[in-house]
């Protein structure tokens, strides 16, 4: 007898018989079908998608239904896109008004909208995945730049180097090399980036002396990290007099030049008079500025020290 399922009969040939290798097409037919039910009344999906796609291997008819049961198959399994395609197929086929077409159409809409999600995110995907190789050639070519003398270029890969971005490993050695070619031009970034590498002792000994040095060639460019970092040094008295009236000015300039850090910790010394007269009013703008900038420092500062709750967006 053969194989009754999903209310529709596939083919009309018994699956006992030969071996399986020699079973004609609709015999084999039957056979996975048998199997296709099975697993499905297991919840085994994913065994119940391959029986399925036996089936259409074989290259015979199926009927409506078939598309319906194989499209519940493959969403259950994980593949919103092909199971939205079966049921395509099966809803141009079958009949308005049967149960099973409502089925099919309630698990469409489903299968639909998790189609449009996966597809979303392949395309997410692929446009990441484009813009890494894009990313990774720019990267080369700015290496290559480097590589042939280009300042800029040099003060750029420095950077990536000592920050470990841009799609190169962080490599204090290569950093401090690209960072030294830049400098020797009096490239400002260059200048502040080595500075840095002393202040931290990355991948150099520790020296405020000459982070100092490089500080002060950057800052006569106005560099905004270099004007910050020579405050935090007077601040600290780190390779420096401590002096906060200096720290103070430098932070200022810092301010001036857009460092959010600066305009916090001058705010700072407003608030406890130390290098200025001391005056909450000064430190509340500052502190305000650098919060509507995004300092989250400022931000906290505002609300510990003066209270009220401050819309920062």
């Amino acid at each position: 007898m053969a194989p009754v399922l999903f209310g529709a009969v596939l083919v009309g040939l018994s699956a006992t018989g030969p071996a399986r290798a020699q079973l004609p097409p609709e015999v084999e037919a039957d056979r996975l079908l048998l199997i296709a039910r099975d697993s499905m009344e297991a919840q085994d999906w994913a065994k119940a998608r391959d029986a399925f796609e036996g089936i259409l291997a074989l290259g015979i008819a199926v009927p409506p239904d078939f598309h319906y049961h194989y499209a519940r198959a493959l969403s259950q399994s994980g593949r919103p896109v092909q199971a939205k395609e079966e049921l395509t197929l099966y809803l141009g086929k079958a009949d308005r008004g049967s149960e099973t077409y409502r089925d099919a159409l309630a698990l469409f809409n489903t299968v639909d909208a998790a189609a449009r999600r996966m597809e979303e995110a392949e395309r997410k995907e692929a446009a990441a995945a484009a813009r890494k190789t894009e990313d990774a050639r720019k990267t080369t070519a700015r290496i290559a730049e480097a590589e042939a003398g280009d300042v800029d270029a040099q003060e750029v890969v420095g950077t990536w180097y000592m920050y470990g971005t841009n799609g190169v490993k962080r490599d204090y050695a290569q950093a401090r090399k690209w960072l030294e070619r830049a400098a020797a031009q009096e490239q400002d970034m260059a200048l502040a980036g080595l500075a840095f590498l002393y202040v931290n002792g990355w991948g150099v000994p520790k020296d405020f002396a000459k982070a100092h040095g490089y500080y002060i060639r950057a800052a006569r460019k106005n560099n905004v990290h270099a004007l910050h970092g020579l405050g935090v040094m007077y601040a600290n008295g780190h390779g420096v007099r401590k002096d906060p009236v200096v720290a103070a000015q430098w932070y200022r300039k810092g301010a001036e030049a857009g460092s959010t850090e600066s305009m916090n910790n001058l705010a700072g010394l407003y608030m406890k008079g130390e290098g200025v007269p001391l005056n909450r009013d000064v430190a509340y703008e500052l502190y305000l500025k650098a919060g509507k900038l995004g300092h989250k420092g400022a931000q906290k500062n505002i609300q510990t020290l003066f209270g009220g709750f401050h819309n920062w967006n």
